[in-house]
């Protein structure tokens, strides 16, 4: 089941959540972190990454772009590397994974440092699955059973999937919840997903079931999407802004309130 005062938690530990990130959303993903009661530290330097890590709860990394895929590999190899020795949770985006040199850039990276959590859309989570799935960069653009899908991912590389969509499924391969909360203009907001993914890593609270943080987070999301849509509509720009306003005035009692999920045992 879902505990909602996890936000309580979150406001009251002030997590800090350590992000590389992509270069197009570094902003609002430090934003997203703050506003819902986190603390945000974006890193592309190697020396630090012990430091860093060691104030940290969670490890975001984000695959969106790339300065030089040999220099980031030693940022990213530091970051996991740091994250394991303080037995940190490490959250991946795997960002158009199924274009063949992020494809090979991340099984590289899967073999080097130790991922808990990928979260994607239904054709970067294909990947995972081992299914041939057509995309478009970052878009998914092929149908796909998503809740299959994200469990033969679970199963396949034995990490907690967070396959985010039209619906949402959050597994481990045995427990599986969806989640329904949604809008387009979610999809619509370029960062969005970046913005979900280190938003996981704030929920990611020491002592907190994985599984549970994680489809907690996808849900506040979801809630807040939709509360800002329902103010702001066919208003992308303006969304954006709103989508802030609601995850800072977020609650157990709105997650309570609007939530809209289901608990599937695999």
């Amino acid at each position: 089941m879902l505990d909602f005062t996890i936000l309580n938690d979150i406001r009251q530990q002030n997590p800090v959540v350590v992000t590389f990130a992509n270069f197009v959303t570094p902003q609002i993903v430090a934003n997203a972190i703050n506003v819902i009661g986190g603390s945000p530290i974006m890193t592309l330097e190697p020396a630090e990454a012990d430091d860093l890590i060691s104030l940290a709860t969670a490890l975001t990394l984000n695959l969106g772009t790339s300065q030089g895929a040999e220099s980031d590999f030693i940022e990213l190899k530091a970051l996991g590397t740091a994250a394991h020795k303080y037995k940190i949770p490490v959250i991946l985006d795997p960002v158009a994974v199924n274009v063949p040199f992020r494809s090979q850039y991340v099984k590289k990276l899967l073999t080097n440092i130790e991922i808990d959590i990928i979260r994607g859309n239904a054709s970067e989570i294909a990947f995972f699955a081992e299914i041939n799935a057509k995309s478009r960069g970052i878009d998914a653009v092929e149908e796909l059973d998503s809740v299959s899908v994200a469990i033969q991912a679970a199963k396949k590389t034995g990490k907690i999937i967070a396959l985010t969509g039209r619906i949402d499924v959050i597994t481990d391969g045995r427990t599986t919840y969806v989640i329904h909360n949604n809008t387009q203009l979610l999809a619509t907001n370029v960062g969005s997903g970046d913005m979900l993914s280190s938003l996981i890593g704030t929920f990611l609270l020491p002592g907190v079931p994985r599984l549970q943080a994680v489809a907690t987070a996808v849900l506040a999301m979801g809630v807040a999407g939709e509360l800002a849509a329902q103010k702001t509509p066919n208003q992308p720009g303006s969304f954006s802004n709103v989508l802030l306003d609601e995850l800072y005035q977020l609650t157990p009692t709105k997650l309570t309130e609007y939530g809209k999920w289901d608990l599937v045992n695999a």
